[in-house]
């Protein structure tokens, strides 16, 4: 059921060129990056203290469930 509602409300969603914000101005689309420009993007990200002290204890989650593989 929730699966079919996506769908449904997909069809409600406009396309960026069509969005209007309150003050009148129009949604901008910015240009595609490039794979280089977002794997240095990642490795920017990997380099904050915080996104590694996540990673730790999720790791060691997925590997105390039922059925994981090492």
């Amino acid at each position: 059921m929730i699966i079919i509602f996506g769908i449904v409300s997909s069809f409600a969603v406009l396309a960026p060129h069509q969005v209007v914000r309150p003050d009148g101005t129009i949604v901008r689309v910015d240009d595609q990056s490039s794979i280089p420009q977002e794997l240095r993007g990642l490795l920017e990200r990997l380099k904050d203290w915080r996104i590694l002290g996540v990673c730790s204890p999720t790791l060691r989650v997925s590997q105390s469930l039922p059925g994981h593989v090492m």
